[in-house]
């Protein structure tokens, strides 16, 4: 559908829209008045006015006696493309055969342990025939102490099966009490800057981006840098987030050969020289 990524509610045009399923008709004043007031909007009562002028030329948006809302035939159209997307496959627990047998497959989760769960068992064992080193790359290393007693079994031969070389983005207290369990089960661990969001998983050819809940995301990110030592350690906040707490979590899982050896040889390089035995010199 043409002009769908006008429905991306970071940017001004979008934003018109949602203003403008909610109140029509409304003035081009009356639009900046609610940028203004709902959204933070730092932008130029100009700049919405050449917003809404796009929107007008690209037909999403219609003007009549200085009011300005939206076209009929773009929302049908809109909607048409928004249930399209609700049908396509989204999975909740795929089998490794469904895994491998698409390029490209998304997983929703509600919970954070959901994730480690289907890393443990289904992500970690991937076709990987020459026992390539398992990439991870994250924010915030994932919790182990957060697992159960079967999980924690999962956890200790995923690091058999596995070399493991992971980057942290935070070096916070929680961050370090968390990659111990890593380290004591064979992993190498760096703490670095600047890892980009979402979080990533290489297994093989196979590469895993984890897209966070945004509310989940940041009740976990702030948790972790207001935790100043481990006597102020709150475990209730920390269970309840990973255990209790239902978010919208998706996975993206990509088969891509070359894009997977070039993110794993980039990390390497953090490592010194790594030879096949998972050695560095």
């Amino acid at each position: 559908m043409e002009n769908i990524g006008y429905l991306d509610r970071k940017t001004t045009k979008g934003q018109i829209i949602h203003i403008l399923t909610e109140d029509y008709p409304l003035t081009s004043k009356e639009i900046y008045a609610k940028l203004k007031g709902s959204y933070s909007f730092q932008g130029t009562y100009q700049g919405t006015h050449k917003a809404l002028q796009e929107l007008v030329q690209n037909s999403v948006v219609q003007q009549e006696d200085l009011k300005y809302s939206l076209k009929h035939e773009w929302l049908t159209q809109a909607h048409e493309h928004i249930e399209g997307l609700k049908n396509r496959l989204i999975y909740k627990n795929p089998s490794i055969e469904e895994i491998t047998s698409k390029e490209t497959i998304t997983i929703e989760f509600e919970k954070f342990i959901d994730i480690g769960r289907f890393v443990l068992e289904k992500f970690g064992n991937l076709p990987d025939h020459e026992n390539k080193e398992f990439i991870t790359l994250v924010n915030h290393a994932w919790p182990a102490i957060a697992l159960s007693k079967e999980m924690f079994k999962l956890f200790k031969e995923f690091h058999k099966k596995n070399q493991n070389y992971i980057l942290v983005g935070n070096d916070t207290i929680i961050d370090k009490m968390n990659v111990k369990p890593f380290i004591q089960n064979g992993a190498k661990v760096k703490f670095v800057k600047n890892i980009e969001y979402p979080d990533k998983l290489i297994k093989g050819d196979y590469i895993m981006y984890a897209y966070f809940d945004h509310k989940g995301r940041t009740i976990y990110d702030q948790f972790c840098k207001a935790t100043r030592n481990l006597g102020s350690l709150n475990l209730h906040t920390l269970f309840s987030t990973l255990f209790e707490t239902s978010f919208k979590h998706k996975i993206i899982i990509v088969h891509n050969k070359d894009l997977a050896e070039q993110m794993r040889k980039q990390t390497l390089k953090k490592f010194g020289n790594v030879t096949k035995n998972g050695k560095t010199n």
